[in-house]
């Protein structure tokens, strides 16, 4: 006896042509999945690789600075104004990217030893980057602002990543400057101020005074700088890493 096993199933032409389409939808979707998660081997301009934390977007790092004009003129006349504004904030930034290295003698009446402080930037931004840009200025009363964002690129954001992961103290530091007299009396206010963690700190972690002090520093935040009864002022908060100590031999 014959088994029924029923009558063949005729495909027409749209229905096969149906199947044929979601096939190769599947395959094309299978495709985008395997290569959406490829990463492809950044290098920097000298060829090495670099990681991928190094092209994670960061937001802006910003600085506010001022500079006394006591002839306001025009806006469009404040070309001269804004050259010193952003010299004085890519300086500043710098200090908040790179850092600073420091040597300090702590003054030693004793020995008849005068403090000494000696401050150098680890890097400095260069003239011109086109990372830094001014999104703001303003008058108020013989002060001239301007504020400036700064977009770090990959090797600014490798130095961020190094200090973050090394071992840093935050401190405080406060200076003050005559506001009449000669040379940069911000950049002498600002100075000043690091001296004034770095003493902080030394003094707080050694009942004896040392002899010299070597190590490093960065500025956590923009500077303030002012002026009051007659001093230019200045306060900020840095991190510290101290590299050397020396200490005086006990005869």
């Amino acid at each position: 006896m014959k088994k029924d096993i029923g009558k063949p199933i005729i495909l027409g032409r749209p229905l096969i042509l149906l199947f044929l389409s979601i096939i190769l939808l599947s395959n094309d979707e299978q495709a985008v999945t395997q290569s959406k998660f490829h990463i492809p081997n950044r290098r920097d301009n000298t060829g090495q690789s670099l990681p991928l934390t190094s092209f994670s977007p960061l937001p802006p790092l910003t600085s506010t600075v001022w500079a006394l004009d006591l002839n306001p003129r025009p806006t469009k006349d404040n070309n001269q104004l804004l050259r010193e504004l952003y010299d004085q904030a890519r300086g500043y930034l710098s200090g908040m990217v790179y850092g600073y290295e420091f040597r300090y003698v702590p003054s030693n009446p004793e020995r008849e030893i005068r403090e000494e402080f000696e401050l150098q930037l680890l890097q400095e931004i260069p003239q011109g980057d086109p990372g830094i840009k001014i999104i703001n200025t303003w008058r108020q009363d013989e002060q001239f602002y301007g504020q400036f964002a700064y977009r770090l690129p990959p090797h600014g954001i490798r130095w961020l990543n190094a200090w973050s992961n090394s071992p840093t103290v935050t401190g405080g530091g406060r200076a003050e400057s005559q506001l009449w007299g000669g040379g940069n009396k911000q950049q002498v206010v600002v100075e000043g101020a690091l001296l004034d963690v770095v003493r902080r700190h030394i003094a707080a972690q050694h009942v004896n005074v040392p002899r010299n002090v070597t190590g490093k520093l960065l500025i956590r935040d923009g500077p303030r700088i002012w002026i009051s009864s007659g001093y230019y002022r200045a306060e900020l908060f840095a991190r510290i890493r101290i590299h050397t100590v020396e200490h005086y031999q006990i005869n």
